[in-house]
């Protein structure tokens, strides 16, 4: 793989209900914009930035042609600011299921990737339909690839990316916490997983996270952050209030998984009946 410097933004946005979608949609639309004010060549927005994630009844607001009118208004902002966009929004498939996707949008306004969430971790599983496909896909940044949420959770996600030649994963996500405040909330994604995806493949991860909270029942962690190939941080947002957070990341080498071998006794595990 050639050399390859990219300036990616993850953009952390304030959670809105269902019933706010068109104030959600005016965020995103300031984060790409202010994204690109920052030099960033790829925005990343989190997990439902449109309508919203918590949708109960498995209704969307104006239905699927204001999704349509979402996904274009992302569209124009991307080719006005000449930026990459990676969004996630809630949207029923013609075979009438909801799922919660990403859309990669290039800068010429070109929907080149759209992914659809396989783990459905909790809750979401009843109003979501899982997806079945992991792809990478080719960029002007080479080879990239999506998950979404508790798909950071599945190591065969990332790892499937990552051997299909992905070096940079974008993950819009909403991850989740009870506590007694934002910052005092606990979620694996954030403590270690996302450091652990990235280091077990070799590859960058990118993380865009809500904040606040949804319904005030559905409160987010925000921490959305920037993971090199060795497990550092980059670059990570606060837990409370909507930011940009922006890394340069690199690649120079195409993407090797860690693979360890499974050992004699790993292999008769499964023959190994209950104590």
């Amino acid at each position: 793989m050639r050399p390859i410097t990219v300036r990616v933004a993850c953009v952390q946005l304030r959670a809105r209900p269902a019933s706010e979608a068109e104030h959600a949609l005016h965020d995103a639309l300031a984060g790409v914009t202010a994204s690109a004010a920052r030099g960033a060549q790829i925005a990343v927005l989190p997990e439902c930035t449109y309508p919203g994630y918590v949708l109960l009844q498995r209704a969307l607001p104006g239905g699927e042609r204001a999704v349509d009118r979402a996904l274009a208004a992302v569209a124009t902002a991307a080719r006005r600011h000449r930026i990459d966009v990676c969004i996630g929004v809630a949207r029923r498939g013609d075979d009438g299921a909801l799922r919660n996707e990403s859309y990669y949008i290039d800068r010429d306004g070109d929907v080149v990737a759209r992914y659809a969430k396989i783990f459905l971790w909790n809750f979401d599983g009843r109003w979501f339909t899982a997806g079945r496909d992991v792809r990478a896909f080719d960029t002007a940044f080479g080879r990239l690839g999506m998950m979404i949420c508790a798909d950071g959770r599945m190591p065969e996600i990332a790892r499937t990316l990552a051997r299909r030649g992905a070096w940079l994963i974008l993950d819009p996500t909403a991850w989740v916490g009870t506590g007694p405040a934002y910052a005092r909330m606990p979620n694996p994604q954030v403590e270690y997983l996302m450091r652990v995806r990235a280091r077990e493949n070799g590859v960058w991860i990118a993380a865009a996270d809500k904040c606040g909270s949804e319904r005030d029942v559905v409160h987010y962690v925000g921490n959305s952050m920037i993971v090199a190939p060795d497990g550092a941080i980059a670059a990570s947002a606060g837990a409370a209030d909507p930011a940009i957070v922006v890394a340069d990341v690199r690649v120079r080498r195409s993407a090797r998984p860690v693979v360890v071998p499974v050992t004699p006794l790993e292999r008769r595990a499964p023959r190994i009946g209950p104590c």
